[in-house]
């Protein structure tokens, strides 16, 4: 079971980063950097949900023992989604203005 996450996760992980540094390549601009903040977040925030589902015990000690990673990432990850869209919304008002 172990072997199968782990070829599922590496799969996933590099078809992701394919996708992001391909994503990133044609972003231009302020805005867009918010936007692959945003983009990056996301990805990360269902890598998480990924983890969680796999749930094989080295996994569930990582995100659910005492340093609480799974707290951790995701509150991370949301307040980087948070900052992205009042970055973004900071530059859409300054240039609308």
């Amino acid at each position: 079971q172990s072997w199968i996450a782990g070829s599922i996760i590496m799969v996933a992980a590099c078809a992701t980063g394919f996708w992001l540094l391909r994503m990133t390549r044609r972003m231009r601009g302020r805005r867009a950097s918010a936007s692959i903040v945003a983009l990056f977040a996301g990805v990360g925030m269902a890598f998480l949900v990924v983890m969680r589902l796999i749930s094989l015990h080295v996994i569930d000690r990582l995100l659910y023992g005492p340093l609480k990673l799974n707290w951790i990432g995701d509150i991370g990850l949301t307040l980087a989604v948070m900052g992205a869209a009042l970055y973004f919304t900071r530059i859409a008002q300054q240039r609308s203005a």
